[in-house]
Parts: structure tokens; C-alpha cells; sequence
């Protein structure tokens, strides 16, 4: 299944007002001139739907979407590789490129630096958010994923050498967002 991108999709996401306000600032600047109030249909919005869809590294099919995501893991990190999420899941922000994912911090703070690779469909990919966001942070090739999605974890990367570590926890599925009572991987 193909999902469509246009400018009616963008412009409803951005008036939903759940995305970073200065992202969306910074968004509008750099494709519209961040000229007056967002107008009731954009055209130009759909030249720059169609110009994302068409760059992106893997084609918005159902099929496996590979994803790298950063994160510094604080306390024990044997345990933490056992079950990758906190109390807020396993994440919504990645990346479509590994060392995309490496140009982001993994939240700072002192501790072990981690890459973990996931595996999503394309249906979990919120795509107006990911458009938005790569024409705003570019070097890191975001992809956010929708609240909902499902993260299967394929491997636990090493956050400086990249070198795969040891990985209890994969083809185990991790919520992206935290309603989950329990966060232990789906099998």
C-alpha cells in the first residue's frame, strides 16, 4: 500500500498544533518564506510533498522500514539492552540513515551511547512529521514514527564505533509511546 503525501496533509498537521512550534516556524521559513498566516490551501506545499516522497531512501510501502535511533543509556546497560525503552517506550523519533541517527546526542547526559536499529511498516511512519522535520534538521534524516507504532528491534549498536553489541532483546517489538503497562518486548 502506497501512502500519499500533499500539501492538504502538511497543512492539517501543522495546524493540529502537536509538532514543535519552532519546527514548524523553521519549516515555513524555508519553504514558504515564512510569509503571514498559514492560507486555507498551500500548492506550494504540495511541490514540497511530492519533492520529500521522492528522496526518500526507502519508497512508503507496507514493506520492512529500516531505522537507527540514538540514546544514551543511564545506569546499567546490560539490563537496559535486555528491554531498550523507558517509561515513555521505545521512542517516535529516528532515523532513516545510521549515522544520521549518530548526529543526534541520544538526549545527552552522561552514560553508555547506544544506536539501536529497528524495523517499522510504512504505516507507522507519521510522513507529514517526517517531511517536516528532515526540511528542518537534514543532517539527521529524521523519521518520526506515529505514537501507535510498533519498533521490532533488529540490533544494539556501540554509539561511537557503530560495532554491533550483544542484543538480548532482538525480534522483540516495543511500543513507541508508553501506554504500555508493561514494556517488556512483544514476541
Amino acid at each position: 500500500m502506497i501512502h500519499h503525501l500533499d500539501g492538504r496533509a502538511l497543512y492539517d498537521r501543522i495546524k493540529e498544533g502537536d509538532l514543535d512550534s519552532e519546527d514548524v516556524g523553521d519549516f515555513l521559513d524555508a519553504y514558504l518564506g515564512g510569509e503571514g498566516p498559514l492560507p486555507v490551501h498551500l500548492p506550494e506545499l504540495d511541490g514540497v510533498a511530492s519533492l520529500f516522497m521522492a528522496s526518500l531512501p526507502h519508497r512508503p510501502t507496507d514493506a520492512a522500514i529500516e531505522l537507527w535511533r540514538a540514546v544514551v543509556v543511564h545506569g546499567d546497560a546490560e539490563s537496559w539492552a535486555a528491554c531498550p525503552t523507558g517509561t515513555d517506550g521505545i521512542g517516535t523519533s529516528w532515523s532513516f540513515d545510521v549515522a544520521g541517527a549518530a548526529t543526534y546526542g541520544g538526549g545527552g547526559g552522561k552514560g553508555e551511547r547506544r544506536v539501536i536499529q529497528g524495523r517499522v511498516v510504512s504505516s507507522d511512519v507519521d510522513w507529514a512529521a517526517t517531511c517536516i522535520m528532515q526540511a528542518v534538521k537534514p543532517e539527521q534524516v529524521e523519521c518520526r514514527l506515529l505514537d501507535s507504532a510498533t519498533v521490532e528491534v533488529v540490533a544494539i549498536l556501540d554509539g561511537h564505533s557503530l560495532r554491533p553489541l550483544p542484543c538480548p532483546c532482538a525480534g522483540g517489538t516495543f511500543p513507541a509511546s508508553a501506554p504500555a503497562a508493561d514494556p517488556s518486548p512483544r514476541r
